[in-house]
């Protein structure tokens, strides 16, 4: 983790403990696999929500990115960690 993500820091050490357990894998010892953008966070104020500006449009493009369903692998116990080809 990097210097810019700091702040984030509480959250991000979740993310990597829950990542590593849905992947059966060891926390610490493979945290180093998650990785995070450096625009991993987004402060949402009720105004930007309402008047759909940023960062709630960055926001939502990133959300909807993750959410995405063309390119998953559905069934008999696949889960989806890949990378999208978007």
């Amino acid at each position: 983790m990097d210097k810019n993500h700091t702040k984030y820091a509480p959250a991000l050490g979740k993310i990597q403990q829950a990542w590593c357990r849905a992947a059966g894998l060891d926390y610490p010892d493979y945290r180093g696999l998650v990785e995070f953008p450096e625009n991993c966070g987004y402060w949402l104020s009720r105004e930007s929500v309402y008047n759909r500006a940023l960062p709630y449009t960055e926001f939502m493009q990133r959300a909807t990115y993750l959410a995405k369903e063309k390119t998953k692998i559905r069934g008999a116990g696949y889960r989806c960690f890949g990378s999208s080809q978007v």
